[in-house]
């Protein structure tokens, strides 16, 4: 096979969007391409977005303030490529509505979790962790003679997802004095999970099957404390203080998979509907999870 460099593919790509573009200012959508390097996290800033379940796409019009989705969403990519788009391919680019070749454009990336609906505005309208990028000012590709490359989305930075506002809130805990007791044990039925060895995550939606990891996932206290675990309080972002949601706590030794979906030895509690509460309103505070022991 004769290698093929990418400025060859893109010179090649350029005149085949050109030809089909009307002649409008086209972009490359990609976020680590040509000295961009700009990941993209979840809530919290920590977590690259990874897989099927968030979608990214470009927003760009003449002006700021009438952005517009440009091409279809796309998926993250996983593993040591989370955080980014596809790679660099004719479906990675853009050509801009209502430009000339050369004319500079306003552009954005929004990047939005695909479980609270298939478009940016359907993830806002409820209640999902959406997020984008600063608004770019972006010389188009595609003019000239023959006619220049797609451009690059210089300047672009990273940014993370949000939780929006209003959200309802539960407490992430197996124990409260004189309300919840509520033990994880190993397989034996009888040790109880302890220390970083182990680690307990909350998974919880507004519906059955609309259920996502909430954080991080914590490790187990250790000593008299062992079985137990204090996540802290949760947000449940598509689901509004004194609604209904529905919760798993998932389980597992780390040392048998660095994920609940890879791990060998790992345990999940029955599904739970509770009326989330309020992070605002001390009158309906957060609602408590877990009611019953568990075992991996």
């Amino acid at each position: 096979m004769i290698p093929i460099s990418r400025s060859v593919l893109a010179v090649s790509f350029s005149c085949l969007w050109t030809a089909s573009s009307l002649a409008q200012g086209t972009v490359y959508f990609a976020n680590d391409l040509n000295g961009v390097d700009a990941v993209v996290f979840g809530c919290g800033g920590v977590t690259k977005l990874a897989g099927t379940n968030f979608l990214a796409q470009l927003y760009a019009g003449t002006n700021a303030d009438h952005l517009v989705a440009v091409g279809d969403p796309v998926p993250f990519q996983k593993g040591t490529d989370a955080g980014y788009f596809p790679p660099i391919r004719i479906e990675s680019m853009r050509a801009i509505p209502n430009t000339i070749p050369g004319e500079t454009a306003c552009c954005q990336v929004r990047a939005w979790d695909a479980l609270a609906g298939d478009t940016y505005e359907t993830a806002v309208a409820t209640f999902g962790n959406v997020g984008e990028s600063t608004i770019l000012s972006i010389v188009t590709g595609g003019a000239g003679t023959p006619p220049s490359s797609p451009a690059y989305l210089e300047g672009l930075q990273s940014f993370s997802l949000r939780h929006p506002p209003g959200g309802g809130a539960v407490r992430f805990t197996g124990r409260v004095t004189g309300l919840i007791d509520a033990p994880v044990f190993h397989m034996d039925g009888t040790t109880k999970l302890s220390g970083s060895n182990y680690l307990a995550q909350l998974c919880g939606g507004p519906s059955l099957n609309r259920m996502q990891s909430l954080g991080e996932s914590v490790p187990f206290l250790t000593g008299t404390n062992a079985g137990y675990f204090d996540g802290g309080i949760r947000v449940l972002t598509n689901v509004p203080p004194g609604g209904t949601g529905y919760f798993v706590v998932r389980a597992w030794d780390c040392e048998s998979g660095s994920t609940w979906e890879e791990a060998a030895v790992r345990g999940i509690s029955d599904t739970l509907s509770l009326r989330v509460g309020s992070l605002d309103d001390p009158a309906d505070p957060p609602a408590y999870r877990m009611d019953s022991n568990r075992s991996l």
